[in-house]
C-alpha cells in the first residue's frame, strides 16, 4: 500500500516537474473561453448546428497533443529543449527557473479566468432559464367529437385555460390570434411551433363532447431544447353544473403553472376559480355565439354570422340575465354594426351617434356591474374615454387582471404616443405589445411602431422595421406601400412616388397607392395626375367614407373649384363637413387638420384658425400635419397669417423637442439605426 502511494506521489511530482498541470490548467481556460465564444456568436452569426460539438471533438484531440508534448519538452530562457528524465535531475523538487514562475502565473490567471467564466455562465443561463422557462403558447384544440358542430365547445375551453394563465403575471403567454394559425391538422413540430412564437413551451389539447359527457387531453411539453413532454392529465366527465367546468379549466391552469414552478397569488388564483355564469344554457349559448362571432372577425366581415352571434348571445341572457360576458358579446357586435352603417351614411344627427355610443357603453358598464374583473371591458372603457387620463386608467385596469394582455399594451402605446407627448413611453409599450403577440396582429403592430418611428424622424429605424415585415408576412404590396412613407417625409417625392406606383403595377385599385400619389401631385401642383389618382380612388372604394378617412375628399374639392365646378364642390362639401364634425363631437375622430380644410374650402378662415388651434390641446403635432401646413395648396390663403404662422412654429418646436428626447432613449438602449 505504501508503495502505490509513493508511486502516485513520484507521479504526481513528475507531472509537475514536466509542468504537464499548468499547461492542462491553461489550456482548460483558453478552450473554455472559446467554446463561451462560440456560444455567444453562433445565433447572430448563424453558424450551422454542428459548429459547437465539432470545436468540442476539435479541442479534445488538441488537448491530448498538449499534454504530450508538455510531457516530452519544456519551455526555458534558451528556448524549447527536451525534458530530462528525473534520474538526470539533481533536485526534481525544486523549480525555479524564470520560465516556472510565468507558468505559475498563467496557472492562476486560467484558474480566475474558468471561475469568472463558470459563474458568469451560470448567471446568465440560469436567468436566460427563468424567462424561458416561463413562456407558454397554447395551441388550439383538436376537436374529436363525431360532429363537427360540438368545435365551439373544445374551442371554449382551450380559450378560458388560456385567459386563466394569461392572468399569472409570472409567466408570459402568447395571446390567442398568435396561436390561431396553427388549428389545422398539419400544423408544424413542437420545436418550430416554440421557435416561431418564441416560447420554451407549448400547451396542446383535444377532446370530444356527446351529449353532456366530455373527454379532454392536455399536455405541457417543452418546445426549446429537446422536446419533452413534462406532464399530461386526461379527463372525463359528466357536465352537471358550470362549476365542473370552471372547476376543470382552473385546474388545468394551475397544473401547468406549476409545472412551470410559476408563482400564483391570492388575487390571481381568485381571478382563476371565477365562475362567469351558473347556468350551463347560459354558458352553451354563449360559446356559439362567440365562436360565429370569431368567424365573422376572420371571414371579411360577414354579417350573417354577426347576426348569429347576436342571438345566441341574447338567448345567453334569456337563461341568464347577469352573464356579463354576454353583454360584452353584444357591446362589440353593436358597434361592427356602427362602422358598417357610418360607412354607408353621409350624415348621422349628434344624437344618432351618441346613442349608439351610449348603448354600446351602457352594455360595457352592464358587464363590469355583473362581473368587474373582465379585462376586456375595461379595454373598451378606455378606448371610448375623451379623457385621457382617464382612459390609461382603465387600460392599467385590465393589465392588473391580465397582465399579458396585448391590446391594452397597445393602447396604452396609443395614448402616449398620439396624445400625451410621451413618445418613449409610448414605444415602451408597444414593444411589450410585440413581445406578446406573435400571430397575425404581429405585423400590425410593427407596421404601428415603424409608421411612428417615421412620425419622430427616425426613417432608418422605420425602414429597418420594414424589411422585418417582409418575411413575416411575404405581402410585396404592404411592403412597398410601407417604404414610400420615409421617402415622402424626406420630402424625396421623386422615390416615394417610385414605391408607390410599383403598388399600381401589381394591384392597379389600391386605394392607398392612388391616394398617396393623388396627395403628392397636388402638393407638386400637378392638378392632371392629382385629378386621375382622385377619380380612381371614388371609382374603386364602395364605401363613401373612405374619401373622410383618407383625406382625399379636401383634394378633390380643391380641385373641383380650381376647375370652376363650384356646384359640384359644394354638393360634397357641406355634407363632408357635418360628417366630420359628427365624428369629431362623438370621439370617433380627431382630425381637426382636415377639418380645418373644408372650412378653408368654405371659405371661412375664422372657424379653420380655431379648429386649428385645437392642435394646441393636442399631441399629435405629427410630421405629417407639419409638412402638410408648410406645403398643401390648400393653406395657401392662409399661410401669411400671424395666428397660422403661431401654430404652425409652435408644432414644429414641440415636435423637434420630442424628436431628441426619443433620439437620445433610443441611443442609450441601442435602438437607434443610423
Amino acid at each position: 500500500m505504501a508503495q502505490k502511494s509513493d508511486i502516485s506521489g513520484n507521479f504526481w511530482r513528475e507531472l509537475k516537474r514536466r509542468r504537464v498541470i499548468h499547461v492542462i490548467t491553461v489550456y482548460a481556460a483558453i478552450a473554455f473561453v472559446i467554446l463561451q465564444l462560440i456560444d455567444i456568436v453562433s445565433r447572430p452569426l448563424n453558424l450551422p448546428d454542428w459548429t459547437e460539438a465539432f470545436m468540442i471533438v476539435l479541442l479534445c484531440v488538441g488537448f491530448i497533443i498538449a499534454v504530450f508534448l508538455s510531457w516530452v519538452y519544456d519551455i526555458t530562457p534558451t528556448g524549447v529543449k527536451k525534458t530530462k528524465p528525473a534520474s538526470a535531475v539533481k533536485h526534481p523538487d525544486q523549480i525555479t527557473t524564470t520560465a516556472s514562475t510565468g507558468w505559475k502565473v498563467a496557472t492562476y490567471i486560467s484558474g480566475a479566468v474558468i471561475i469568472a467564466f463558470v459563474t458568469l455562465n451560470f448567471i446568465s443561463k440560469r436567468n436566460l432559464n427563468a424567462k424561458l422557462e416561463k413562456s407558454i403558447a397554447v395551441l388550439p384544440f383538436l376537436n374529436e367529437s363525431p360532429v363537427d358542430s360540438n368545435k365551439y365547445f373544445i374551442n371554449g375551453i382551450m380559450e378560458e385555460v388560456l385567459s386563466n394563465l394569461q392572468k399569472i403575471k409570472d409567466i408570459r403567454v402568447v395571446s390567442r390570434t398568435s396561436t390561431d394559425q396553427y388549428q389545422r391538422l398539419d400544423r408544424p413540430s413542437i420545436p418550430e411551433i416554440a421557435k416561431n412564437l418564441d416560447v420554451s413551451y407549448i400547451v396542446e389539447g383535444s377532446g370530444q363532447k356527446v351529449g353532456n359527457k366530455f373527454r379532454l387531453r392536455v399536455q405541457l411539453i417543452r418546445g426549446k431544447g429537446k422536446e419533452a413532454h413534462l406532464w399530461a392529465n386526461s379527463y372525463e366527465q359528466e357536465l352537471m353544473e358550470t362549476s365542473d367546468l370552471f372547476s376543470l379549466q382552473a385546474q388545468i391552469a394551475q397544473a401547468i403553472a406549476a409545472e412551470l414552478k410559476a408563482t400564483i397569488t391570492p388575487e390571481e388564483k381568485q381571478l382563476i376559480e371565477n365562475k362567469s355564469t351558473i347556468s350551463l344554457t347560459a354558458l352553451d349559448f354563449y360559446q356559439k355565439g362567440r365562436d360565429e362571432h370569431k368567424k365573422y372577425l376572420q371571414e371579411d366581415f360577414n354579417y350573417k354570422l354577426l347576426d348569429n352571434a347576436v342571438a345566441y348571445y341574447k338567448l345567453a341572457l334569456k337563461s341568464d340575465s347577469t352573464f356579463a360576458q354576454a353583454y360584452l358579446g353584444l357591446a362589440k357586435a353593436r358597434s361592427n354594426y356602427y362602422w358598417r352603417d357610418i360607412g354607408t351614411k353621409w350624415k348621422f344627427s349628434e344624437d344618432e351617434m351618441k346613442l349608439v355610443k351610449d348603448s354600446i357603453m351602457s352594455l360595457v358598464d352592464k358587464a363590469l356591474y355583473y362581473n368587474k374583473n373582465l379585462e376586456e371591458a375595461y379595454l373598451w372603457r378606455g378606448l371610448a374615454s375623451e379623457n385621457k387620463d382617464v382612459a390609461i386608467k382603465e387600460f392599467r385596469k385590465a393589465l392588473e387582471i391580465n397582465p399579458n394582455y396585448s391590446d391594452a399594451y397597445d393602447a396604452i402605446s396609443n395614448v402616449f404616443l398620439e396624445f400625451k407627448r410621451e413618445s418613449i413611453e409610448g414605444i415602451k409599450y408597444k414593444l411589450k405589445a410585440i413581445e406578446l403577440e406573435k400571430g397575425p396582429n404581429l405585423a400590425q403592430l410593427l407596421a404601428g411602431l415603424g409608421s411612428w418611428y417615421e412620425v419622430l424622424g427616425f426613417n432608418e429605424n422605420a425602414i429597418d422595421i420594414y424589411n422585418q415585415l417582409l418575411p413575416l408576412t411575404n405581402d410585396t404590396l404592404q411592403y412597398y406601400k410601407s417604404m414610400s412613407g420615409p421617402y415622402y417625409g424626406q420630402r424625396n417625392w421623386e422615390e416615394s412616388i417610385r414605391w408607390a406606383k410599383k403598388i399600381l403595377v401589381k394591384d392597379p385599385n389600391h386605394l392607398w397607392a392612388h391616394a398617396q400619389l393623388a396627395n403628392i401631385y397636388l402638393y407638386l401642383g400637378n392638378d392632371d395626375s392629382s385629378s386621375y389618382h382622385i377619380e380612381r380612388f371614388i371609382e374603386i372604394s364602395e364605401n363613401r367614407l373612405d374619401y373622410l378617412l383618407w383625406g382625399v375628399i379636401p383634394w378633390e374639392i380643391f380641385i373641383l373649384f380650381k376647375h370652376g365646378d363650384k356646384e359640384q364642390a359644394s354638393a360634397i362639401l357641406e355634407p363632408a363637413t357635418d360628417v366630420l364634425l359628427n365624428m369629431i363631437k362623438s370621439g370617433l375622430s380627431s382630425d381637426y387638420y382636415q377639418l380645418a380644410q373644408l372650412f378653408l374650402l368654405k371659405g371661412e378662415q375664422e372657424k379653420a384658425i380655431e379648429y386649428l388651434k385645437k392642435n394646441d390641446f393636442m399631441t399629435f403635432n405629427n410630421r405629417w400635419y407639419i409638412e402638410n401646413m408648410e406645403i398643401n395648396p390648400i393653406y395657401k390663403n392662409i399661410r401669411s397669417d400671424e395666428r397660422f404662422q403661431k401654430i404652425l412654429n409652435s408644432m414644429k418646436s414641440n415636435w423637434q423637442k420630442e424628436h431628441e428626447k426619443v433620439r437620445v432613449w433610443l441611443e442609450e438602449n441601442n435602438l437607434l439605426k443610423i
